[in-house]
């Protein structure tokens, strides 16, 4: 380990790749049980600490149960818990520029509310956004977004599902990329879904209960790296026992009678981030 020639790692929980870089959450054996000891980045054959047990936050506290992370561009983004004799908190961390940052934690105010966040979940960073799931201490949960000293909601319990009169009651599985969101949201009553954000606007890609290839879809997942521009690939089961692989294509339909503006160039633009198109899926195909 780094620091340490004579301490192994004992397993490891959770990866990021890019490129040829690997960023990973490291355990020891310490008192007869195994615990997250820090986060490691590995890079041309060389392993660094990120920030480990004896590492202090910007807030001066110390690092302890590391968790969820996210490796965008070289830079680690990592779910962790610091502390002190006098103060507890969990947060999501970054090594912005070279330097690590807390990106929020349970000192931060939940946006559009007088909550502060409580605790926090999955995590996915790309291009200098981070994507993230928190709670308040009331259990309202939501996925939002940080990029610089812009904090927002990008959707949360709250929000009405996408072709449902219900609400989301959690959120896994994030995978950021190129400003495009695409995560598991779920219902009070059991339902499941992958939603996007592809287009600009929250919209569904499948959930239980569709038909696919005549079958019901019994449960749905996906994996972050299964995310490539407008393709989805996703694993399905279905009632009656079988499973599969697909890969979903979204299409951007522009509208049949675009609407005159005095600026060419400003139609383009909107179309380009999807606030005039929708998306819609149509093309699924198996993939052998």
């Amino acid at each position: 380990m780094p620091n340490d020639e004579d301490a192994e790692f004992s397993r490891f929980l959770n990866f990021s790749q890019d490129k040829e870089v690997v960023a990973f959450v490291g355990w020891t054996f310490a008192e007869f049980r195994d615990e997250p000891q820090g986060v490691y980045l590995s890079s041309g054959g060389t392993l660094q600490t990120i920030a480990d047990q004896n590492t202090l936050s910007p807030e001066g506290l110390t690092f302890s149960d590391f968790r969820n992370l996210s490796l965008d561009n070289g830079e680690v983004f990592f779910r962790a818990s610091t502390r002190s004799p006098e103060d507890f908190r969990n947060g999501i961390y970054g090594t912005v520029g070279g330097t690590l940052r807390t990106i929020v934690d349970t000192s931060t105010l939940i946006p559009g509310s007088n909550n502060n966040f409580n605790s926090f979940f999955d995590l996915s960073a790309d291009n200098g956004q981070v994507a993230f799931v928190g709670f308040d201490s009331n259990s309202q949960r939501g996925i939002y977004s940080a990029m610089g000293d812009m904090l927002q909601t990008i959707v949360d319990t709250n929000t009405l599902i996408p072709d449902s009169e219900d609400t989301f009651s959690f959120f896994s599985n994030l995978s950021l990329n190129n400003g495009v969101l695409t995560f598991n949201g779920f219902a009070d009553n059991g339902q499941a879904g992958i939603y996007t954000t592809l287009g600009g606007e929250l919209a569904k890609v499948i959930t239980t209960g569709d038909t696919l290839l005549g079958k019901e879809v019994s449960f749905l997942d996906f994996a972050k790296s299964g995310v490539d521009g407008n393709s989805l690939a996703f694993k399905a089961n279905f009632t009656d026992g079988t499973q599969g692989v697909f890969l979903a294509n979204a299409v951007l339909h522009e509208p049949e009678k675009p609407i005159p503006v005095p600026e060419p160039g400003a139609i383009l633009g909107l179309l380009a981030t999807g606030i005039i198109g929708k998306m819609v899926k149509r093309r699924v195909t198996t993939t052998v």
